[in-house]
């Protein structure tokens, strides 16, 4: 039954692979292991060497599917850094003064994609491909701020421009220079890649995808890296997996002149603009999440509750075409991958932690693509961004380091329970329905430049359709710019602090900066009371929440806002049944009071009111419900356990207490398989291997 089980889920893979895109993946540059059973479908065997073939045959051999996923800006590859030779200083990203910057040490170095290196990175995919990979992902096309003085890239500036190269650093204008060419660079290395990719699977018969792996613009620019983000338009990709988690999300941020870490807010807001990426490109994306991260220094606790975090700002964006569940599954699950805890002790991953884990993907496995919210305050409010956040990063002129530009407006509204969107010009510029759901949308030009005439009319032509379009600058940042395609656009510039209508719409100059307001102590105060009085001049009811609660089907995703004192409101209570899937035990809670700083992830059991018998949760990978001659039946395989301790918990709907339960033929334990409130719970043994569970059903046998 094992072996058969096994049989039809691989080629169950493989006839689905032309049409169906992978729900659940992950990626590793190691083989399988009993340890690293994921519960996924898809593998993404990581980085072009001569293991490669060999990892491939491997994952597939175990049920999985395979993709080949690779970094761009840098990579583990002798293989080319014997073809550079001497020449790979050349072709080193450097800042000034020739320092060479490195992903991890002399022999990872970030590279400027040279017509050579494009070729083979090209050449890698390809034989990827051939060794039997179904899909591409090539991740982290990354130029850094810094980077410009490498000879490679003067002599990408000379073909690019037709001009002498300029240091980076000498003037405004250079730097602008420097940052279209990184955008171009690595935009047309992928565009490149895709298409190589894209003949070899029409040559072969096959649909082979080619997608990019990237972090969100907002990181991008906090971490002072440009990246070709919404130039990737036209450029061949079919997908994007936004790379969100705990290492993005705790890069910290001001509010009320308090810097500190925002796990969930920061994580919602890039999520946010990885969701806008996303409809840009009109490609389908899958959102990633880390239990643990790559700084190994914190403790066990940390990595869960950030990972929590995560997790669930990114439920909180649905359309997405899945979830890349974890990367580097070794570093979280083997018996050598030990990480401090509270104690001043360092283990293995806990056995509660690795319970949750296989009950969270099995749970994201079945997420509905939709979502309605539940809780939360006025929707329709929208900060508008620009790619150009990653070009002010550098010499000669900086921008805040912690990205006030945007989480001075996107804070003070998401903290009081406002699901703010970050919405891109870039994507104005593809989608004339971008605006359809906004109704107010803040814009200032610090850190990210003025508009251009065409994206400005657009705008002004929402305005009058019954939009409130509010700027938040100073007179120091627009410069001479006060008149500039903006105000033209809408044909008037408003006193400072006021509204002006503008057809069945209202514009307002709030005249201050967003780092300005981040650093003072009233500064989200005035913005909120700014979008409140312009949200009533266009009929929009205001609402505020001390939680975000999204459903989607079944599933109840909770946000507990962690905001100081001065903001504080009564927290939100959900009354109903639910299960709660972030604790191991999957206890049944009937009233959930989301304090600060809680992270939900519950099922609700009242939201179908079908009797018939249903798998609700399980930890590890399942195969469907069965019914035939008053007997269920299914399958369930995850990651092998150490002991009693790691067993698997399943939990189904029944009407009735059954019969009996039995595993692999035999009784399961009565302790294990516990009937109440119409809930049958079951506990087995976790094994890397397909357990067969068979339930009879009271009045069977």
């Amino acid at each position: 039954m094992k072996a058969l089980i096994s049989a039809v889920l691989l080629a169950l893979s493989s006839a689905v692979n032309a049409q169906a895109p992978p729900k659940l993946m992950f990626q590793t540059d190691q083989g399988w292991s009993p340890r690293v059973n994921v519960p996924a479908d898809t593998v993404l065997a990581y980085g072009l060497d001569s293991t490669l073939p060999a990892r491939i045959a491997d994952w597939r051999a175990h049920g999985y599917r395979v993709g080949v996923m690779t970094a761009l800006a840098w990579g583990r590859y002798p293989r080319y850094l014997a073809q550079a030779g001497d020449a790979l200083g050349d072709e080193t990203q450097q800042a000034a003064g020739g320092r060479a910057l490195l992903h991890d040490g002399p022999q990872v170095p970030y590279f400027v994609p040279t017509p050579r290196y494009v070729a083979f990175l090209a050449d890698g995919v390809r034989e990827a491909l051939e060794a039997g990979a179904e899909s591409v992902y090539l991740e982290e096309p990354e130029f850094w701020a810094d980077a410009g003085w490498s000879p490679a890239f003067k002599q990408a500036w000379l073909t690019h421009f037709g001009t002498p190269w300029q240091p980076p650093d000498a003037s405004l204008p250079a730097q602008a220079h420097a940052s279209q060419l990184k955008v171009a660079l690595y935009r047309d290395a992928v565009a490149q890649a895709c298409a190589q990719v894209h003949a070899w699977g029409q040559a072969h018969g096959r649909a082979v995808a080619c997608n990019v792996a990237t972090h969100s613009l907002l990181n991008y620019a906090q971490w002072r890296i440009v990246s070709p983000q919404h130039a990737f338009v036209d450029a061949g990709v079919d997908g994007v997996v936004g790379q969100v988690w705990t290492g993005t999300a705790r890069a910290p941020n001001t509010y009320r002149g308090v810097q500190g870490e925002r796990p969930f807010a920061t994580a919602f807001l890039e999520f946010g603009a990885l969701h806008d990426l996303a409809r840009t490109l009109d490609v389908p994306a899958w959102w990633l999440a880390d239990p643990v991260e790559d700084n190994p220094a914190h403790i066990w606790r940390d990595y869960r509750d950030n990972w929590q975090a995560t997790l669930v700002a990114s439920l909180m964006w649905p359309g997405n075409a899945g979830f890349e569940v974890l990367p580097w599954p070794n570093r979280i699950f083997d018996l050598t991958a030990t990480y401090p805890d509270e104690h001043g002790g360092r283990h293995a991953i806990p056995a509660a932690y690795q319970r949750v884990l296989q009950t969270v993907f099995h749970a994201l496995d079945a997420m509905p693509g939709t979502g309605q919210w539940q809780v939360a305050g006025t929707r329709g409010l929208g900060v508008l961004t620009s790619d150009g956040l990653m070009a002010q990063r550098a010499a000669p002129a900086t921008s805040d380091p912690l990205l006030g530009e945007v989480h001075g407006l996107a804070l003070p509204l998401l903290l009081h329970g406002m699901p703010v969107q970050p919405v891109s010009v870039e994507q104005l510029a593809q989608h004339a329905d971008t605006l359809a759901q906004q109704r107010v949308l803040l814009w200032s030009q610090q850190g990210q430049g003025a508009l251009e005439a065409k994206t400005a009319a657009r705008l002004a032509d929402w305005v009058r359709t019954g939009g409130a379009l509010l700027r938040v600058d100073d007179a120091a940042t627009l410069g001479d710019a006060v008149h500039d395609a903006l105000f033209e656009a809408l044909g008037v510039t408003p006193e400072a602090g006021t509204l002006a209508p503008v057809g069945r719409g209202v514009v307002g100059w709030l005249r201050a900066t967003p780092v300005a307001l981040s650093h003072a102590s009233d500064g989200a105060d005035r913005l909120r009371t700014f979008v409140q009085q312009a949200a009533a001049r266009i009929a929009l009811p205001w609402q505020t929440a001390s939680a975000l609660v999204m459903q989607r089907g079944p599933y109840v995703i909770a946000a507990g806002l962690q905001v100081p004192q001065e903001d504080a409101i009564a927290p939100t209570v959900l009354n109903g049944r639910y299960l709660d899937l972030l604790q191991s035990d999957l206890p049944e809670l009937q009233r959930v009071v989301l304090q600060p700083g809680d992270h939900r992830l519950l099922l609700d059991l009242d939201a179908t009111h079908d009797a018939s018998p249903r798998l609700l949760a399980a930890g590890g990978r399942t195969t469907a419900l069965e019914r035939a001659n008053d007997h269920l039946r299914f399958a369930l395989d995850g990651i092998e356990g150490r002991g009693a301790d790691d067993a698997a918990s399943v939990v189904l709907a029944l009407p009735e207490a059954p019969h009996a339960v039995t595993l692999e033929g035999k009784p399961l334990d009565k302790t294990h398989a516990v009937y109440r409130n119409g809930l049958l719970r079951l506990r087995v043994p976790a094994h890397a291997r397909w357990q067969q569970l068979d339930i009879a059903l009271a009045g069977g046998r």
